[in-house]
């Protein structure tokens, strides 16, 4: 007899506790995304965008609550429909990058270490860096 092979969404869907889990993850990428609004340093876009991938495999009425939200979902849509990250959170994140590297090569024993974190950072730099900007008109 052969067995059938769920996508990850629907072995979700079938299991409660998945779900379940899956929508406590959700609302902690919400809160985390709302502390990101206030703290300049922390980002929010993130959050939702994971908070937004828990709902829709555990509750459909919270993913489209979040998709049309009017603080976060312009963000959650330019990112889904078109790949958008915008020029702010750019900015942002490969700044924090840097900083991140610059920190640990001040507090690392070797240069080992901090090279290889700030080649990967790099690597994530440069594809964030790539991204567009602006939605295309």
């Amino acid at each position: 007899m052969a067995q059938k092979h769920l996508s990850f969404s629907n072995r979700v869907r079938r299991s409660t506790p998945a779900r379940h889990a899956l929508f406590a993850f959700g609302w902690i990428m919400v809160g985390f995304g709302v502390v990101g609004v206030f703290l300049p340093v922390w980002p929010s876009t993130i959050f939702i965008l994971l908070a937004l991938w828990a709902f829709s495999n555990s509750s459909q009425c919270f993913h489209d609550w979040l998709y049309n939200h009017p603080r976060f979902g312009a963000t959650a849509r330019a990112w889904n429909q078109y790949g958008v990250i915008p020029v702010k959170a750019k900015v942002l994140a490969v700044s924090m990058m840097s900083v991140s590297v610059g920190i640990l090569g001040w507090l690392a024993d070797t240069w080992i270490l901090p090279v290889g974190v700030g080649a990967v950072l790099a690597i994530i730099a440069s594809w964030i860096v790539t991204r567009p900007s602006q939605i295309p008109e």
